[in-house]
């Protein structure tokens, strides 16, 4: 009798390597949706800072396995100072995140989400000098109007939580600009330990200033969401080693989706046309300059390559 899990392994490998990317990002954005709409029912009776704790040792005990499995070769790095990094300011990024969850609708947070790509472009300019043309300037002058369209400040109702969720989005440009330099040589479960490893003492300072012992329903809810998250963030990283960025930007709009779905069926929220109109906006522009990016870069590796065969 044939393996099952063989069979799916050897299934899964004979797809093309971009439309396995395709697959990841899709059930990747679907847990990272069902996570925040499970951090969303559990804040009810526990603080954002402890489920952000729990969240991140939640996933260590889930990755410790694979530590067995693989030993301590998988810790193997040159690059241990991004690492930390990334630990460090991801670990921001996630409180902040969480908190935004607890205070606004899903879909609002989920737009703001998309804005860490413009927020990437512009540190790629002003941190590592890379020129930026007019075609993506406009872009980017399109999609802060997108976030613009969805906060709308000139109502005079700010929404903090959404506020929350564009600071997570502008800090977390720097977490993907780490993600695609240690993807190029990390592996993407390598990635996702070191993140869960650092990430988990940092919150766990935060989560002191307002402890509560969780029941073992609590636990068991906040174990699914360290699974969910831990299954986002190793199908991201994965994707990104699968298949070129032109192929995994588009499919992020789905999770402007899903998160839709999951706060209406789940919270009776109902999205307003600010938010889909701002979130269209704000994709639609990080994504032309996402596929931009990724044109000039070939297209400069091209010219390099014939320069040195000339």
């Amino acid at each position: 009798m044939n393996n099952p899990i063989k069979a799916a392994h050897e299934g899964w490998q004979s797809l093309p390597r971009t439309a396995r990317a395709m697959l990841l990002v899709l059930v990747g954005s679907f847990c990272g949706s069902a996570m925040g709409g499970l951090i969303r029912y559990v804040s009810a009776d526990l603080h954002a800072f402890e489920i952000v704790f729990l969240r991140c040792l939640a996933a260590v005990l889930i990755l410790t396995p694979t530590l067995f499995k693989y030993g301590l070769r998988v810790l193997h790095t040159k690059h241990i100072g991004m690492h930390v990094a990334r630990g460090l300011i991801q670990s921001f990024t996630m409180i902040a995140m969480f908190l935004a969850v607890t205070l606004s609708p899903l879909a609002k947070v989920t737009s703001m989400q998309f804005t860490s790509p413009l927020f990437a472009t512009v540190l790629a300019v002003l941190v590592l000098g890379e020129v930026i043309r007019v075609r993506r300037m406009v872009a980017l002058a399109i999609g802060f109007s997108g976030a613009l369209i969805v906060l709308r400040p000139w109502v005079g109702d700010y929404d903090i939580g959404a506020l929350l969720a564009l600071a997570a989005a502008a800090v977390f440009s720097i977490v993907m600009i780490l993600m695609r330099k240690l993807g190029k040589t990390e592996s993407s479960i390598t990635q996702t330990i070191y993140m869960a490893l650092l990430a988990t003492p940092l919150a766990f300072f935060a989560a002191l200033t307002v402890w509560q012992t969780p029941t073992l329903v609590q636990l068991a809810w906040i174990s699914l969401i360290g699974l969910l998250g831990t299954i986002a963030n190793l199908f991201l990283a994965q994707a990104l080693r699968e298949a070129e960025l032109t192929a995994v930007l588009p499919m992020q709009f789905v999770k402007l989706i899903w998160a839709a779905l999951i706060g209406f069926i789940f919270f009776a929220e109902i999205p307003d046309i600010w938010t889909w109109m701002g979130g269209t906006v704000i994709f639609a522009s990080a994504t032309y300059i996402g596929l931009r990016e990724h044109h000039l870069t070939r297209e400069s590796r091209r010219w390099a390559a014939d320069d040195a065969n000339a």
